[in-house]
């Protein structure tokens, strides 16, 4: 299928949480806080739309990986000029039957534009943002397409991470000069070439291990596949 739609679902009895915010809310406005108190509108807006649905905002680790795979956002009166693919009739009314609900702040469209996204064929995914969420509400393909599930994309998008630290100058240079330097100091005290050659294989596999420790953990799309379990499931290996 080319498109898939995300339902926003009511809750039967909802909470008004907008009491616990008034008067943060009022405070900031007192002291003159007028940024600050627009921060708290936008929590209390996000928390009583939490209430209100049982849809649950994208987490920041997936909205993180959706941003990977398409790179290209339109957000505000941009939106209005979205024309990279055919908008499937299906998805332009739950769009407009969104806008109806009066949720959302705004709306924003991810897609895959540029000539440098992950994504191999032209996609788009709709979102609703209201205080400081982001809810999927719909995503397309070029009909005759098949939509790649979120499981799939996450793996193309570790795989692809864990290739980019194999072409990483430091990953490549750093733990053969290390292991060689060292593998050659230890031959050199043992007058043994075997205890040499092992030592430059540990070295170089636990020098090798640190980099690219050290890679993923400056890296956020890499960071945000973590926590949703891609090493675990996926491993090391670039392919």
């Amino acid at each position: 299928m080319h498109y898939e739609i995300f339902e926003m679902k009511k809750r039967a009895v909802a909470t008004d949480v907008s009491p616990s915010f008034a008067a943060q809310i009022q405070d900031a406005e007192n002291v003159g806080a007028t940024a600050q108190a627009g921060a708290l509108i936008k929590m209390r807006d996000a928390a009583s739309a939490r209430a209100r649905y049982e849809t649950a905002p994208l987490k920041s680790e997936e909205l993180t990986a959706w941003q990977a795979w398409l790179r290209n956002d339109i957000t505000g009166d941009n939106v209005s000029q979205y024309a990279t693919l055919l908008v499937p009739p299906e998805v332009l009314v739950h769009w407009r039957s969104c806008k109806e609900l009066n949720l959302f702040d705004s709306f924003a469209v991810y897609t895959n534009t540029f000539r440098w996204a992950v994504a191999d064929v032209p996609e788009s995914l709709l979102v609703g943002i209201v205080g400081t969420d982001v809810y999927q509400l719909a995503r397309w393909v070029q009909p005759g397409t098949d939509l790649k599930s979120y499981t799939d994309i996450k793996h193309v998008l570790w795989k692809q991470t864990i290739q980019g630290i194999l072409f990483d100058p430091e990953f490549l240079l750093a733990p053969v000069i290390g292991s060689l330097i060292m593998g050659f100091i230890i031959a050199a005290i043992a007058h043994s070439l075997v205890v040499g050659i092992l030592v430059t294989i540990a070295v170089g596999y636990l020098v090798g291990r640190a980099v690219r420790d050290r890679y993923l953990s400056n890296n956020k799309t890499a960071q945000a596949l973590i926590t949703q379990g891609c090493a675990d499931q996926y491993g090391y290996l670039p392919f």
